[in-house]
């Protein structure tokens, strides 16, 4: 690998160490080029300097490197071009401190959670640096856009850089420099040169120093505005500084100061014989011996005996020299007295407790309790005084996260919340998932598909992950299309049912792998799971129009209109005009038909985007939605009107109940009229087993369950205690009651988990009071009652509202035909006074569970004006009620 010119690349503020370096293997003969990267010269680029250079190269990585525009711009292409030229040395960096003094910071890259800090910081530099845009007059507005870019690319590449800079051989400067520098010949493989440059060494350590390319001087920086625009080219040549906020007038004329560090000023000590402007090369060298390192000048402590000094003192200055000397020692003496007093006191103060489980519990919930009640910032005090303590638990920065998204918008400092937190436990899976929402939020796709895989990594099974890294390189990354495809297959196999993955699937195959077959099939499935989904049916048009099947074509661009009005435009119907008496071909001679499409397809972004925003438009004006509610006994009376309410206000109604018939109408009817996603469940409520494994094995899509609604009752018999039937009973004990148990037990862990829900009973005014021959029924309805307040008690911690309705007689259900095992003669109980209707119910469920978050309306008592309770009812006839309304 032997090569006549080797590259010492560095940035400015690591020069000195790469001059000793050069200054120590000079006598090899060989020949350095230094490559110093400066904040002066921001038009320099270390991707650019080395582009073509063909010998190798050392880089001194430092954090001052890994954090400048210079050095990183461009710098993934440069690794992988370069990575077989590369030794990589790893040693400090250096930033001024609070005391303005210049302090050491480590350099690390090979922790995940290292990485993690430098994507952190370019990518805070790039949004920092997109706000103070606006704060900038008279900026060349191409140079500053062209930075702003190379800070974007960087964001997006500082991870994978530094993933493969880690792959690559490197070292400490320490191991570099070690055993004469054996590590630098070995990369040259030049042994042999090695031996004779240790030999050479060994006998004369004093040695010549031999001329160096002296890099230009460290400048320093007293002050530093929220983000370094130093290196942007131009930047100082703004005409109207005085109109710029004052940060950024303040830095414009430091930078204009030319303050060089000299032997006074320096923060850090220059070792002896290290070329320097007072110290040339051309200066007698000094023995190695008498030269201090580097690492000896930031560990040096005093002797106790000071050395002589070459130059004599006098007496009135060696009598200061004593005064001084003694002074220093009796403050000293009196600084070591008060440590030891502190050291007392501070032993008599007992060390902070850590938070048990319990306590850290309780105090979550009091955080999210404020804030629900109204009291934002008191619940986020809650957190940040808890974060403040020596010990705090780190899933605190999660809660304050997704407090400060969720009430305040304040996606900034919920990202500060997720960075921390992975700073401390880089394997927490809620983090990274909410980090890549946030990301993907921000168009940070490299980012976002950063934290999507490392979810991915911890937890295979993560809902949504994959169909999340599917469409991000499906529709950000065609080059990756054969894996968007395998993650969205994976999806699939998580969720086949879910209508997003499928569709997602078919834009795949129809727009970037170029299979028209293929799309069409997951576009059908798309429309058989969501036959309201507003792109697809659209889609297939397109596909069949290209295949020349104009009658497929015409038809799914028929239904597209029907669900989107606004695709329906002269051009789009020139293009999939349909003359059936043509054999479904369409006449070139009628119309060009490419040339219509060609014109329709410059219309087509900004209708795409209008559409979106009209059913954004639509869907926000719709309480619902988003929202998804599972309705117990949903088939018949209330239970279908409840259903009816809540699709009709666009909530995602999931129904349960025994009569599959019932459910496939239903469903139906809802689907079609309300243009809200239905899906149905089939089974009895009274079996354990079939409960559970339905609402497990619901797709993904369906299994946040928002409000529950346990409608699912019934009486069965009308007889006193001792003629009572024991089927009657039982069915009455399974159903009201475990069939509640059951649905209740596999549908709240879930709303715990999320810390958000409604469950809400059906009870009866049999639950508050009995009559005669109700014994039974009414048993089961007091016990609905009184599981409702003992739900209520153990979930409103969890942040979960429990409500119950507790009607009187309700008509227009099947209750009295039940009850009187389809008697409809002895069922007409109702003819001779007006009840509640099952919408009357249906509507007060409704109202339980729209009320604001901080609202749980607790139970509704309601019965018909001519119902004054279970036993007094005025049966005196309808029509008086009836006229009056």
């Amino acid at each position: 690998m032997m090569m006549n010119k080797i590259a010492l690349a560095y940035c400015e503020e690591n020069k000195e160490r790469a001059a000793s370096t050069q200054r120590n293997l000079q006598t090899t003969g060989l020949t350095f080029e230094m490559v110093q990267l400066s904040k002066s010269r921001p038009d320099i680029q270390l991707t650019e300097v080395l582009q073509s250079f063909s010998g190798p190269i050392i880089l001194f990585v430092s954090d001052n490197f890994l954090k400048s525009t210079q050095c990183m711009a461009g710098g993934l292409r440069f690794l992988q071009d370069k990575k077989d030229q590369l030794l990589p040395i790893v040693l400090e960096g250096y930033q001024e401190g609070e005391s303005g003094e210049m302090e050491t910071v480590t350099t690390q890259f090979d922790r995940v959670s290292d990485i993690i800090q430098y994507i952190n910081f370019w990518q805070d530099r790039y949004l920092s640096m997109r706000r103070q845009k606006r704060q900038l007059e008279n900026v060349d507005e191409e140079t500053f856009n062209t930075h702003l870019k190379n800070m974007r690319d960087i964001s997006t590449e500082a991870g994978e850089y530094l993933r493969i800079l880690r792959s690559i051989d490197h070292y400490s400067i320490e191991a570099f420099e070690a055993n004469d520098y054996q590590l630098f010949f070995h990369f040259l493989d030049e042994e042999q040169m090695w031996e004779a440059f240790r030999s050479s060494r060994a006998q004369d350590t004093i040695g010549k120093t031999a001329e160096v390319i002296e890099p230009e001087p460290l400048q320093e920086e007293q002050g530093t505005p929220p983000v370094d625009i130093a290196d942007i080219p131009g930047i100082s040549q703004l005409e109207d500084a005085a109109a710029r906020d004052v940060e950024i007038n303040e830095y414009e004329e430091q930078l204009n100061e030319d303050s060089t560090f000299d032997q006074e000023e320096a923060p850090l000590e220059v070792p002896q014989g290290t070329a320097s402007p007072e110290n040339t090369p051309e200066e007698a060298p000094i023995p190695e011996e008498d030269i201090i390192s580097e690492k000896e000048t930031l560990d040096f402590v005093a002797p106790e005996n000071p050395p002589i000094l070459e130059t004599p003192i006098g007496e009135h200055e060696a009598s200061e020299l004593e005064e001084s000397v003694m002074l220093e020692t009796q403050v000293m003496e009196e600084e070591e007295e008060e440590e030891e007093e502190e050291e007392e006191e501070e032993e008599e103060v007992p060390e902070y407790q850590p938070l048990t489980h319990e306590q850290l519990e309780k105090l979550i919930d009091q955080s999210w309790e404020r804030a629900e009640a109204g009291d934002i910032d008191g619940g986020l005090t809650i957190l940040t005084n808890a974060l403040e303590q020596p010990e705090y638990p780190a899933i605190l920065h999660y809660h304050a996260a997704v407090l400060n998204i969720q009430y305040k918008n304040d996606l900034d400092t919920a990202s500060h919340h997720l960075k921390t937190l992975l700073q401390k436990d880089e394997a927490n899976v809620g983090a990274h998932f909410l980090s890549a929402e946030l990301e993907e939020m921000s168009e940070n796709l490299a980012l976002a598909r950063y934290h999507y895989e490392r979810v991915n990594q911890l937890e295979p099974n993560y809902s949504e992950t994959n169909l999340r890294l599917g469409t991000i390189l499906a529709h950000h990354y065609p080059d990756e299309a054969p894996q968007a495809e395998a993650y969205l297959r994976k999806a699939l196999e998580q969720s086949p049912k879910n209508a997003e993955v499928l569709y997602e699937l078919g834009l795949l195959y129809a727009d970037v792998l170029d299979q028209p077959d293929e799309a069409i099939k997951f576009l059908k499935k798309t429309l058989k799971r969501l036959p309201e989904h507003p792109f697809a049916n659209y889609d297939l048009a397109l596909l069949y129009h290209k295949q020349g099947k104009m009658k497929k074509a015409f038809k799914f661009y028929q239904l597209a209109t029907v669900i989107n009005p606004e695709l329906k435009t002269p051009e789009n119907d020139m293009a999939f005009t349909f003359n059936p008496k043509k054999d479904a071909e369409f006449s070139a001679i009628e119309h060009d038909t490419i040339s219509a499409l060609k014109k329709n397809i410059d219309q087509l972004e900004s209708l795409l985007v209008a559409r979106e925003q009209e059913v954004s438009k639509m869907v926000q004006q719709r309480e619902g939605t988003g929202k998804t509610v599972l309705i117990s006994g949903g088939t018949s009376g209330i239970g279908r009107a409840t259903a009816e309410i809540f699709a009709k206000n666009g909530f995602r109604v999931l129904i349960t109940g025994r009569r599959d018939d019932r459910l496939a109408e239903i469903k139906e009817y809802l689907s079609t009229e309300y243009k809200t996603p239905v899906e149905t469940i089939n089974f009895d409520i009274r079996d354990q087993a079939s409960v559970q494994a339905q609402i497990e094995g619901l797709a993904e899509e369906w299994k946040e369950i928002d409000i529950l609604i346990n409608n699912a009752g019934k009486a069965k018999g009308l007889a006193p205690i001792y003629e009572g039937e024991l089927p009657h009973w039982e069915e009455m004990i399974d159903t009201n009651i475990k069939g509640l148990l059951y649905l209740t037990r596999v549908v709240s862990p879930t709303m715990v988990a999320r810390r958000r829900g409604h469950i809400i009973n059906v009870c009866s005014t049999a639950g508050k009071e009995v009559y005669p021959n109700g014994n039974v029924y009414c048993a089961t309805k007091y016990a609905v009652d009184a599981l409702t307040k003992a739900m209520r008690l153990d979930l409103y911690k969890h942040n979960i509202r429990v409500s119950q309705v507790s009607p009187a007689h309700v008509e227009e259900t099947e209750f009295a035909l039940v009850r009187f095992d389809g008697n409809a003669e002895k069922a007409k109980i109702y003819e001779d006074f007006k009840p509640l209707t099952s919408a009357d119910v249906a509507d007060a469920i409704y109202y339980m569970a729209t009320r604001p978050a901080h609202v749980n309306v607790q139970d509704i008592l309601m019965m018909g004006t001519q119902q004054a309770s279970s036993i007094f009812i005025d049966r005196s006839g309808r029509n008086s009620v009836e006229e009056e309304e």
